[in-house]
């Protein structure tokens, strides 16, 4: 595996927000041996992964990486930051424990009780759908569209626990209830 590259975050272009995207220039793609969708991993304060496209034209040369709010939160990172990028292995992710954050509003409290109270786990296997391609470590914020909402969800663990994974379809999705999640995030 090659090193790593440095690059200034910066925002996203509208098309890639909320899809786990970061954007390089075509020479640091290179320098990285990344083929466009491969996973990187970028390490801020913190460290996150992402899918890696190239850059538009008009970004080359310029050293950024362009990202969305989300992956730049969950690099611990604001738009102007350096980060360093690098190639990762990644694993399928065999389960991955959610819980979510922000207000408690009818919406988010109705997701968790139908998710709770489901004979079959039909969220689970929404919420696999939902993020699937995916890549997430351990302490990630994830978004999940449900209905008219995006839900902002913590990555409490997964499964395997290191490195960086992937969610798939097959992936199972457990929730930890509000409750529960204070205690499991303290």
């Amino acid at each position: 595996m090659k090193g790593a590259v440095r690059a200034t975050a910066v925002e996203a272009y509208t098309r890639d927000v909320g899809r786990g995207i970061a954007r390089l220039d075509p020479k640091s793609i290179e320098e990285l041996d990344l083929s466009a969708g491969e996973i990187i991993e970028i390490r801020g304060r913190s460290t996150t992964a992402a899918k890696c496209l190239p850059l538009y034209p008009s970004d080359w040369g310029h050293g950024i990486s362009r990202m969305d709010a989300l992956l730049r939160s969950n690099a611990g990172v604001s738009t102007g930051d350096p980060v360093e990028v690098r190639k990762t292995p990644a694993s399928a992710a065999r389960r991955v424990l959610l819980t979510p954050l922000g207000e408690r509003s009818e919406t988010t409290n109705y997701f968790v009780e139908h998710w709770r109270d489901a004979e079959e786990p039909v969220e689970s296997r929404f919420a696999a759908e939902a993020l699937s391609g995916t890549p997430v470590v351990n302490g990630d914020f994830v978004v999940v569209d449900y209905q008219e909402y995006k839900l902002l969800l913590l990555v409490l663990e997964k499964e395997p626990s290191e490195g960086v994974s992937v969610v798939g379809r097959e992936t199972k999705v457990d929730l930890v209830p509000w409750l529960a999640a204070s205690a499991a995030v303290s």
